[in-house]
C-alpha cells in the first residue's frame, strides 16, 4: 500500500476512536456525569476531582491548606529546664556538737534545654537554715534564674540544739509550678542535762516530790534522822515504815518520746548513775532497776542492781542502747526489810542521775 494511504488510514481509525471522548482535562463542574456516584469503589470514578471538598491542593490561594506547611504547633521534644541537686539522694552533715554549726554548699544544675526561671529556696526547717538566714545562703550564687547547661550554688547551714538525729528537706521551686528537693540529714551529738526531778532528795517532802509510790510502804525527800550522812548535800530519798519481808518500790517515768525517731534507729543510749546504801551492814537491802516501757508502758527490756546490804555509800550506772520503739525510762529504787519486829526499811539513795546520750 502506498503510504500516503496508510497515513489516511491511522488518522481515520486515530479520529474514529476519540468520537464522543470528553473534553481534556475535565473542569470541577463536569467532572461527575449527570446522575454518577462520588464513590470511590473500584471501576467508577478513577480520576476523582482533585477540587473536591477535604482535596488537597497546591493553589496557595484556594481555601485548602498548602501541602507543604501546616499550622501545628510541632511536637514535643522533650525542651524545658531540669533542676538537679548535687549530693545523692539525701545530704548527710553528720554528726555535729549540740550548738555547734556545720556548712555544706549544694550545686543546682539546670539540665534542661531551656532556662529555668522563678527560682527560689522554701524555708527550711530548723535545726537547718540556709546560711546567714536567707536563700541562696551567705555563700551562695544562685538567683531566680539558671540557663541550661548551667550550675549555682546554695548555702546551707545545720546548727542543732537538741541531741539526736534530726532530718529536713531543701526543695527550690521554678517555673512557677516545678520544684526539685533534697533530703536533709545530720545528728546532733553531746550529752543531756539530768531528767530526773529531785534526784537527790533535796526538795523535801513525803513522798518526795516528783517520784511516786507504787507498792507498800512509805518514802520520804528528808535529811537522815538516823546518823547517815547524805552522800551529796544536805538530803537523800529514803524508805520508811511498812512491812517486814515486803518490797517498797519509789519510782519516776520519764518521757523520752522526743527522740523516738533517733531510738527506732537503735543509735541513742541513756546513761543512769546513782549512789546507794543501807543503814548498817546486813540490814535491809536495796536496789536500783532501769525499765524501759514502749508507748503502751509496756516493759522492753531492764537493767537491775542485785539486792545489796553494804553500810556504806555506793555508785552503781548502766549504759547502752536504748530498745527499739522505748518512749518512757523508768527509774525504780527498791527497798526489803529482813529485820523481823520493825516496821522500818532503812535504804538510802543519792545523787541520781538519767542522760540522753548520742551517738
Amino acid at each position: 500500500m502506498p503510504i500516503h494511504a496508510r497515513t489516511r488510514l491511522l488518522l481515520g481509525l486515530v479520529l474514529a476512536g476519540c468520537v464522543g471522548a470528553p473534553p481534556f482535562p475535565p473542569t470541577p463542574e463536569n467532572a461527575l456525569g449527570e446522575g454518577s456516584s462520588s464513590s470511590s469503589g473500584s471501576g467508577d470514578n478513577q480520576n476523582p476531582d482533585p477540587m473536591a471538598d477535604g482535596a488537597i491542593t497546591s493553589d496557595s490561594g484556594s481555601t485548602g491548606h498548602d501541602s507543604t506547611a501546616t499550622d501545628e504547633p510541632p511536637s514535643a521534644t522533650g525542651d524545658s529546664s531540669e533542676l538537679l541537686i548535687s549530693d545523692g539522694p539525701q545530704y548527710e552533715f553528720g554528726v555535729v556538737s549540740v550548738g555547734q554549726l556545720a556548712q555544706a554548699a549544694l550545686t543546682v544544675t539546670n539540665t534542661g534545654d531551656t532556662e529555668a526561671t522563678s527560682m527560689a529556696g522554701r524555708p527550711l526547717a530548723p535545726p537547718f537554715d540556709y546560711t546567714g538566714g536567707a536563700y541562696p545562703g551567705a555563700g551562695g550564687t544562685c538567683t531566680d534564674r539558671l540557663a541550661p547547661g548551667s550550675s549555682c550554688v546554695v548555702d546551707l547551714s545545720f546548727h542543732p540544739e537538741n541531741l539526736g538525729l534530726h532530718h529536713g528537706t531543701f526543695a527550690v521551686d521554678y517555673d512557677e509550678g516545678r520544684e526539685t528537693t533534697r533530703p536533709l540529714t545530720g545528728g546532733g551529738a553531746g550529752q543531756s542535762a539530768n531528767l530526773l526531778v529531785n534526784p537527790g532528795g533535796e526538795d523535801q517532802g513525803s513522798p518526795p516530790p516528783g517520784w511516786t509510790n507504787i507498792e507498800a510502804g512509805e518514802w520520804a525527800a528528808d535529811v537522815p534522822s538516823t546518823g547517815v550522812s547524805a552522800h551529796q548535800g544536805a538530803g537523800c530519798l529514803q524508805s520508811l515504815d511498812g512491812p517486814s519481808f515486803t518490797e517498797f518500790a519509789l519510782v519516776q517515768d520519764i518521757d523520752i518520746s522526743q527522740w523516738s525517731t533517733t531510738i527506732d534507729q537503735g543509735v541513742m543510749h541513756f546513761d543512769f548513775i546513782g549512789w546507794g546504801r543501807t543503814y548498817e551492814f546486813g540490814n535491809d537491802q536495796y536496789r536500783f532497776v532501769v525499765r524501759y516501757r514502749d508507748a503502751q508502758e509496756q516493759q522492753l527490756d531492764s537493767w537491775t542492781t542485785d539486792w545489796i546490804r553494804d553500810a556504806f555509800w555506793a555508785i552503781h550506772s548502766t549504759s547502752g542502747p536504748t530498745p527499739v520503739g522505748t518512749r518512757t525510762v523508768r527509774v525504780e529504787l527498791n527497798c526489803v526489810s529482813y529485820t523481823p519486829g520493825t516496821t522500818r526499811c532503812d535504804a538510802y539513795f543519792d545523787a541520781l542521775e538519767l542522760h540522753a546520750v548520742y551517738p
